[in-house]
């Protein structure tokens, strides 16, 4: 192994870590398999070691690379919709629904969960449709390794996700929450897949505290005139609750907060431990 490879990799870019950073320029972490919970840099969170090599002996950082390229594309067009919203001037000609898109599912695939999921699929031509646990995760290690090896190539990646966006067209909405701050974890993008609801898919992705990101495979018309009724749209308390449930729910190994957990994002937590 060359020793100037980087082992510590992070499953969640640090770009995107940086806007859940408190005054402090750190952030309120949980770890599941550790039980511990403090405030600590975005450099010691979302990250094991050697995360996207097929194994520990033979590191070249090569998906690494790929994975920071694409970030480092997609980041401006995060910023943009952040800045807007903060101007309160946001429209839809500020969101680039492909960027943002190709953005939710890269840090989909790219957890702990994901590789394993599209590990699976290319191997066994099994669907996305549902969440694992850290028990099939272990059990799986395998078929992260299939995502590692394939995913190599940048141009790969960039394919992939051209088929995704091609075969989804989706329609970006974006949604604030002005009374409860959102969670964020090491899986942080919520996947619910309603198919007797006409939806294949919905995926929401928090972008900081206070936006997330929302699309569904749905049909276009019907989505468009649903964005007319309120753009951006208002999260209330309850569902930024719920949707906190659901990042707690998801998550791997780290549940990431700007403020000190309270009693209900404990109790979410509880909730999840005792299942």
């Amino acid at each position: 192994m060359n020793s100037n490879m980087i082992k510590s990799q992070h499953v969640v870019p640090r770009a995107y870590l940086k806007l859940f950073e408190n005054s402090n320029n750190r952030v309120f972490a949980y770890n599941w398999r550790s039980n511990l919970y403090a405030e600590k840099i975005i450099e010691k969170v979302c990250e094991h070691n050697y995360t996207y090599e097929v194994s520990n002996n033979d590191v070249d950082n090569v998906l690494e690379i790929a994975l920071s390229k694409l970030e480092t594309k997609f980041m401006p067009s995060i910023h943009k919709i952040l800045d807007y919203v903060d101007k309160g001037t946001l429209n839809r000609s500020c969101i680039d629904s492909e960027i943002c898109y190709k953005y939710i599912m890269l840090q989909y695939m790219r957890s702990d969960s994901g590789r394993v999921l599209m590990g699976r699929a290319m191997s066994k031509l099994s669907p996305l449709d549902h969440h694992i646990s850290l028990d099939e995760i272990a059990q799986n290690k395998d078929k992260d390794q299939i995502f590692n090896t394939r995913f190599k190539n940048e141009k790969e990646l960039e394919r992939i996700l051209n088929l995704f966006y091609y075969l989804d067209h989706p329609l970006i909405k974006v949604g604030v929450s002005k009374e409860r701050k959102f969670l964020t974890s090491d899986n942080p993008v919520i996947a619910l897949y309603l198919p007797n609801d006409g939806l294949a898919l919905k995926l929401i992705l928090p972008i900081s505290p206070r936006v997330c990101l929302y699309c569904a495979s749905l049909d276009f018309e019907r989505i468009y005139q649903n964005e007319q009724e309120s753009f951006p749209y208002e999260i209330n308390k309850d569902l930024a609750i719920k949707y906190n449930q659901s990042i707690i729910n998801v998550s791997n190994y780290w549940i990431i907060s700007q403020d000190r957990f309270d009693i209900i994002d404990w109790n979410s937590i509880y909730n999840r431990r005792i299942k």
